[in-house]
């Protein structure tokens, strides 16, 4: 890994996180159906820093949500690089 991304990974957040509605983890955890069904495996600060649920896991289903992109900063990078 460059030193220069290894820096990067350790101080900013790496990916495109551009949703306005999210759950935080007290209400997640409150929601009987939501806790049951799925286990919290991320959580991040929206634009306001406000924590919220950002990646679940089922508990029994080869299942995961994400309430991010993967995929959108690669992209960037890339392009960034110059990579068509």
């Amino acid at each position: 890994v460059p030193s220069d991304f290894a820096k990067k990974l350790s101080t900013e957040c790496l990916v495109m996180q551009n949703h306005r509605y999210g759950i935080s983890p007290e209400k997640f955890q409150k929601n009987k159906s939501l806790c049951s069904f799925f286990k919290i495996l991320t959580t991040s600060l929206d634009e306001d820093d406000k924590v919220y649920v950002s990646t679940v896991q089922a508990c029994r289903y080869p299942v995961t949500a994400v309430q991010w992109h993967p995929e959108a900063r690669q992209y960037t990078m890339l392009q960034e690089e110059g990579v068509q």
